[in-house]
């Protein structure tokens, strides 16, 4: 237990480090904390960061940062899976992890979007990410059997109308959640109507796309949209 407040201030002095730019020495408090006892997800996140900040800043060539990147990939995924360790929801974590699923080698697109969809029930406030969901669900073949694999509920056929479904009930949730009359709220009924379109209900993307572009109009400088 006398450890532990030794191990916060390391921690604390690894922080402000790190926002210096000083990574090694903010590795080595963090490292530190870790040594004398202190679990925290934060902690395991800031060396998540610690690695990929430490490689984007040497001087390699592309080669050999190519050469580099599956063992910084599985570095900070490590830190990353321990800070899960400690708290399964935390949100950070769970942001970064999806990144690296969606933009590291392999891609993991699946993987990525659970992440995604575990942050969303966690702060389903969050609209933008909602949207860029909702965007991933339309536009990317992903293997569905994959992505609902661990569901409960009534078994339905699965095939390419379900990720339109899945992307259409997050654009409705976000309709429903953005103020109306904003562009968060026009940009999502765009959206759904080009998702409608492509399940061929025609008659409520027209609706949904005249929503959209009546919001746009009255914002202004939205021509473009």
């Amino acid at each position: 237990p006398e450890q532990i407040p030794a191990a916060r201030e390391h921690f604390e002095r690894g922080k402000d480090l790190y926002a210096q730019g000083l990574y090694s020495g903010a590795r080595a408090e963090l490292e530190r904390a870790r040594t004398l006892g202190l679990r925290s997800a934060d902690l395991e996140y800031g060396l998540a960061q610690l690695v990929l900040m430490e490689a984007a800043s040497k001087s390699q060539t592309p080669r050999e940062r190519a050469a580099n990147r599956a063992g910084v990939q599985a570095a900070t995924e490590e830190h990353l899976r321990a800070a899960r360790a400690v708290d399964p929801e935390h949100i950070p974590s769970l942001t970064l992890l999806a990144q690296i699923c969606q933009g590291g080698f392999p891609i993991r697109n699946v993987e990525g979007l659970q992440y995604l969809e575990r942050v969303l029930k966690l702060r389903p406030e969050m609209g933008q990410l909602r949207l860029q969901v909702a965007l991933q669900y339309e536009i990317r073949p992903l293997e569905v059997k994959k992505l609902l694999a661990g569901t409960t509920g009534p078994r339905k056929p699965l095939g390419a109308e379900t990720q339109l479904l899945l992307s259409r009930s997050h654009l409705e949730k976000l309709i429903e959640m953005a103020p109306p009359g904003t562009v968060e709220s026009a940009t999502a009924q765009m959206e759904l109507a080009y998702v409608l379109t492509k399940m061929a209900d025609y008659n409520r993307a027209i609706d949904q796309a005249q929503l959209a572009i009546q919001t746009f109009q009255t914002l202004g400088g939205h021509e473009r949209d």
